[in-house]
């Protein structure tokens, strides 16, 4: 990808309109990409920064459980990222259908997301030190389940800030108490667990304990949580 000039805007990608699908014209066979603009004219430099190096250092990253970056560009004011377009459903619409996909498959979009979370915690620098990454506002509406049945964290380049809803927002948080950090997006994946858990018939004896690993997930006390997204996910898949 050699710059934004060479993408071919397509359509608004659902309701958020700085987001659109877009075909990528630099690459032999054109690809289809989404292009996102997570900064509008911002007029602060440092947050502009921020969003680079955020963009940069998942354009690093390669990983299944986490959608690609493919490159982030600033352009008039505003930071624009591209990342691969993923054919599959939110995982908020999912949970929303009637009757919901089959628990089995729920459990495993759970682990998925754990598993990407990690990949995301452990970025670090060509120095091998933690970049200290974290999402900052995970939720369902963050997750997208492929086609393939897997699913991969998206809109990860933002700046971490708690989602609009929430259920999903680690009480520190709500209450203004620091940044997002690894406890806050356990936290977020934790709730996500809980809900699908609570879907679950009365008489599934099963249920009980990835109940209680829900629930030590949404501790309120983060020093109560899970230590880390794959010590969370270690414990889901026995």
């Amino acid at each position: 990808m050699n710059g934004p000039d060479n993408l071919e805007i397509l359509e608004p990608l659902g309701a958020d309109q700085g987001t659109f699908v877009a075909r990528d014209t630099a690459t032999g066979s054109p690809q289809l990409v989404v292009v996102e603009r997570v900064t509008r004219a911002s007029p602060v430099p440092a947050a502009r920064a921020e969003l680079l190096r955020r963009g940069r250092a998942l354009k690093a990253l390669e990983h299944p459980k986490v959608v690609r970056v493919r490159d982030v560009f600033e352009r008039d004011a505003e930071v624009l990222v591209v990342s691969d377009y993923v054919d599959g459903e939110w995982l908020s619409s999912l949970m929303m259908m009637q009757p919901r996909p089959p628990l089995g498959v729920m459990l495993r979009v759970v682990i998925d997301v754990l598993e990407g979370l990690g990949a995301l915690h452990g970025l670090r620098d060509e120095r091998e030190q933690s970049l200290g990454f974290v999402h900052g506002a995970l939720g369902p509406d963050t997750v997208l389940v492929a086609s393939d049945g897997v699913a991969e964290i998206a809109r990860s380049c933002r700046l971490p800030r708690p989602g609009a809803n929430e259920r999903y927002v680690a009480p520190e948080l709500r209450r203004g108490d620091g940044p997002a950090d690894v406890g806050s997006d356990v936290y977020a994946a934790g709730a996500i667990l809980r809900d699908i858990v609570a879907d679950a018939p009365s008489d599934a004896t099963w249920a009980e304990p990835l109940a209680d690993i829900a629930w030590r997930a949404c501790a309120v006390d983060p020093e109560t949580r899970w230590p880390s997204a794959l010590a969370m996910a270690t414990t889901v898949r026995r």
